[in-house]
């Protein structure tokens, strides 16, 4: 996670889906819906999950490591989805320009 102006950004690494939110919960709930978007939508296509979405660019991989800040982040996973996903490690990174 890191900040654009006054906006908050969370990158995934493992799969290139990122998202934006003015405020930290705005932003965790955003990133919940699109991970349950895509989830649900992959299940009714009979989809595997996040087949096909590339990793992160690698400075973002580079951001995550260099971060010293942890969040913890309870409840992340979606009830309504018969699927689990283990919380995610979330860092606050600071942006260094591409």
């Amino acid at each position: 996670m890191f900040q654009e102006g006054e906006w908050l950004s969370a990158q995934c690494l493992e799969y290139d889906i990122a998202t934006q939110a003015k405020t930290l919960d705005g932003l965790i709930s955003e990133l919940q819906r699109i991970l349950r978007a895509h989830i649900a939508t992959s299940l009714t296509l009979d989809k595997k999950p996040f087949a096909g979405v590339p990793k992160a660019p690698q400075r973002f991989f580079d951001l995550f490591e260099q971060s010293k800040i942890p969040l913890t982040v309870a409840n992340f996973g979606p009830p309504d989805l018969e699927i689990e996903i283990a919380p995610p490690e979330l860092r606050v990174a600071a942006l260094v320009p591409a």
